[in-house]
């Protein structure tokens, strides 16, 4: 059978405990201690990750990419950057409508599927 560290921590403060080298007092105190810390590097780090979080936001909203950017787009809204680089000389809020590829033929003749006639009945002439 395999021990766990802590199983030798505890029988390590036993001993000690035993041949009076550490008191009661100063383990209780080492555990208060130790829990005490990770509860203030939890708190930390809630507070920074909240401060991190405000911060972004705050940098959404007013625009702001730098390198934290939410969206793919800049300031001038989608590819304006690109559209400069390649040297169109547009304005912004032309409409450019481009070809696109034909629709293909259908593939199922117009004859497959039903045909239903149907007519209106008035219920309220009763």
């Amino acid at each position: 059978m395999q021990r766990s560290l802590g199983y030798y921590l505890l029988i390590i403060v036993l001993v000690l405990l035993l041949f009076g080298v550490v008191s009661l007092g100063d383990i209780f105190n080492l555990i208060f201690i130790v829990i005490g810390s990770l509860l203030l590097l939890v708190v930390i780090g809630i507070v920074a990750f909240r401060i991190y979080i405000n911060r972004l936001r705050k940098r959404a909203e007013s625009g702001q990419g730098g390198s934290h950017t939410f969206f793919w787009t800049n300031r001038q809204g989608y590819g304006a950057q690109s559209s400069r680089r390649q040297g169109n000389t547009s304005k912004e809020g032309d409409v450019k409508i481009k070809m696109t590829v034909q629709p293909k033929e259908k593939k199922v003749s117009d004859k497959v599927g039903d045909y239903v006639d149907f007519e209106v009945v008035d219920e309220d002439k009763k």
